[in-house]
């Protein structure tokens, strides 16, 4: 089993070898070190978002008696429905894309590492600064840590 995962592994490495050569472009380091930031920190913004959905779901689910018992109440509530499913399933392909180049960006670093053109401390480094920065998390009402006046 250990031998199958090494030979997975040096294909893999192999590939991304090969990625590197046989593209016309190659990013610095630089640029990879503020993709891994900035998609980085986008996932992390994307906390809140996921937050929010699951609220406005549970708060229309929690209306629905009350739609409902209006007129046009059951066309109205599956609109609404229809509604949310459409902007939710944007918002997925958004946090999607933000995570696969958040992925690739990290996949271009152990390239430049693999291709000998970055050192793998310096890539270590930069990995562990970025995971003793402190990320804030956004607040709003109702959370443990909102300002309470």
């Amino acid at each position: 089993m250990s031998e199958e995962l090494e030979k997975r592994l040096q294909m893999e490495l192999r590939n991304k070898l090969e990625l590197v050569t046989s593209s016309p472009g190659r990013l610095s380091e630089k640029t990879i070190q503020g993709r891994i930031k900035f998609f980085g920190y986008r996932c992390h913004e994307w906390t809140a978002t996921v937050r929010h959905a699951r609220y406005e779901y549970v708060g229309l689910t929690q209306d629905k008696e009350f739609l409902l018992n209006q007129r046009g109440g059951a066309l109205h509530s599956s609109v609404k429905l229809r509604q949310l499913h459409d902007k939710h399933l944007q918002q997925q392909k958004d946090l999607l894309a933000a995570v696969e180049l958040f992925n690739l960006a990290h996949d271009w670093y152990e390239v430049l590492v693999a291709a000998g053109e970055v050192d793998e401390l310096s890539r270590l480094a930069f990995l562990q600064s970025i995971g003793g920065e402190t990320a804030y998390e956004p607040s709003e009402p109702g959370d443990p840590n909102y300002p309470q006046w």
